[in-house]
């Protein structure tokens, strides 16, 4: 990934920081956060929800959350996060799964089978152990991180079996796994930025493309691609996480803030996450969307083997998959 100019990334920051709400606080350190995602979207309102939070707290932090796109796309302001460009950046954990083997099954069709299944996960002594790596050797540290909804498939065409979605051209991400995984089902993989998906499909460059409604509908995902299949093969989450230099310079106090309204503000958006569901899906339909549900059991027997086949050559550590599936979602 390619390291935007510093001079660039300043006076953005710069430009940015002129535009958010002032904290009601005296703040000595100001830290500043991006999470990428539609202005209105959950995962914009997240970072919203971390800013005001810290600001209750009325210590020496505050959240400069830059909004939206405007510091560039997922990967490039991954990048600046762990550069230390950016100081914290709001994010699906699938933006975090390339810096350990073991998060790239976060990713993998039908491995997680629930919300609560993923959450498990996440509060795993496993999960722990990896966020220490992690912050070790890449220079980000996870704050906190909990799944929010199910990922829908949007379609140009009508699904009615497992069958229609081969050869259909899926948006993926630029992330292996997600290619791995739309491949065993028989799709097309087509790598491309979550904000140009809308005009994608209008266009018919992808045929279709999945994500959790809160975040498909104000990207507008149904209007170019009405037929929704409620496939639910991953798990959407959010996370918020920090550079690990940034974090360790920060007091004990400040840390304590700092972690405390990470969490608040994550497991805001799973409550959040879970009481908007129905009411985006039926937003959706009145515009003439429409829901359908279809048997996944070929999709989940193809990926499993073309998972099993991953793992058995080194993809993640042997057994993961089985130990997932042993995880007690509660």
């Amino acid at each position: 990934m390619k390291h935007f100019g510093i001079l660039a990334v300043a006076a953005t920051l710069s430009f940015a920081a002129s535009l958010a709400q002032p904290s009601v606080a005296r703040a000595d350190t100001t830290l500043t956060t991006s999470t990428v995602n539609a202005v209105g979207s959950l995962g914009n309102r997240v970072g919203n929800k971390f800013r005001d939070l810290v600001a209750e707290a009325d210590s020496t932090l505050a959240i400069n959350h830059v909004e939206g796109t405007v510091l560039g796309n997922a990967a490039q302001v991954m990048d600046q996060t762990i550069s230390g460009a950016v100081d914290i950046m709001g994010t699906d954990m699938a933006w975090v799964s390339s810096f350990h083997p073991d998060l790239a099954v976060l990713n993998w069709s039908f491995a997680f089978n629930s919300t609560d299944h993923l959450n498990a996960f996440f509060k795993s002594e496993q999960f722990g152990k990896i966020v220490e790596e992690i912050a070790a050797e890449t220079g980000i540290r996870v704050l906190a991180a909990t799944s929010t909804q199910p990922r829908y498939f949007h379609s140009r065409v009508p699904i009615k079996s497992a069958d229609d979605i081969k050869g259909l051209k899926v948006r993926v991400p630029q992330i292996r796994v997600f290619i791995d995984s739309w491949d065993a089902m028989g799709a097309v993989p087509t790598p491309l930025n979550f904000s140009e998906v809308f005009l994608a499909m209008k266009t018919g460059v992808i045929d279709g493309a999945f994500g959790n409604p809160s975040d498909t509908f104000p990207n507008n995902f149904h209007l170019s691609g009405p037929n929704i299949v409620t496939t639910g093969d991953t798990i959407s989450s959010t996370a918020l996480i920090i550079n690990e230099a940034r974090y360790q310079s920060l007091t004990d106090e400040e840390r304590t803030v700092l972690g405390e309204a990470a969490q608040g503000a994550i497991d805001w958006a799973y409550k959040e996450a879970q009481a908007e569901m129905q009411g985006v899906l039926d937003q959706m339909t009145a515009t003439g969307a429409t829901l359908t549900d279809i048997d996944t059991a070929p999709l989940q027997a193809a990926t499993l083997a073309k998972g099993r086949m991953l793992e058995d050559e080194g993809l993640w550590s042997k057994g993961l998959l089985d130990s997932i599936q042993s995880l007690d979602a509660k």
